[in-house]
């Protein structure tokens, strides 16, 4: 046999190695995509890119440009189909929503997905609040969104008080909501 011909070749990586390096790769991009983790940032986004956002209202909800002024402050929720930790936090959306109805107005807003996925995903979840599309992802832009799912929290005058990136539970939000809106946890069932 010729040494010189093996002299060149560089080693093959182990297979595991390999298997080791794919699976790191992937745990990273899921991690920046989807998470559960708690990080609340306060006046985070840029209020006049946000005032300039229009998003499509899902099913039966009234038409909403995000950022505008109104007379309540607005807990703005960002989702997506393929997001299991927005799936499983929409039921505390849902009963936290209802507790503050007339209070606080609560909107989710879906990146992304189609008009029948998005809709498919409301009916699966069984969420009361409205719903609205925002297919080009400008909504992420304005609020400075890194990951899913994620929580604005807006002010009556429609500047953002604060961003949530990561999952919420109905104690969490109820948190935020006193603490970024200074509107008090309630236990009424709505009005």
């Amino acid at each position: 046999m010729d040494t010189r011909t093996n002299r060149h070749r560089h080693p093959r990586p182990a297979p595991t190695s390999v298997v080791a390096l794919l699976v790191a790769a992937l745990l990273g991009l899921t991690a920046v995509g989807c998470n559960s983790s708690d990080d609340t940032t306060s006046s985070s986004g840029d209020d006049d890119t946000l005032a300039a956002v229009t998003v499509t209202p899902l099913a039966d909800a009234p038409p909403l440009q995000l950022g505008s002024a109104s007379k309540t402050p607005m807990v703005l929720n960002v989702w997506a189909t393929w997001c299991a930790p927005c799936r499983k936090e929409m039921p505390a959306f849902d009963v936290t929503a209802s507790k503050y109805e007339g209070v606080v107005r609560f909107v989710g807003v879906n990146l992304g997905d189609t008009e029948v996925a998005a809709q498919q995903f409301v009916d699966e979840t069984g969420v009361g609040f409205d719903q609205y599309l925002d297919p080009d992802s400008t909504s992420q832009v304005a609020l400075s969104i890194t990951t899913m799912p994620a929580t604005a929290f807006i002010r009556a005058d429609g500047t953002i008080a604060a961003t949530h990136n990561g999952a919420l539970d109905e104690a969490e939000l109820e948190r935020l909501i006193a603490d970024e809106l200074g509107v008090p946890a309630t236990t009424s069932t709505g009005s």
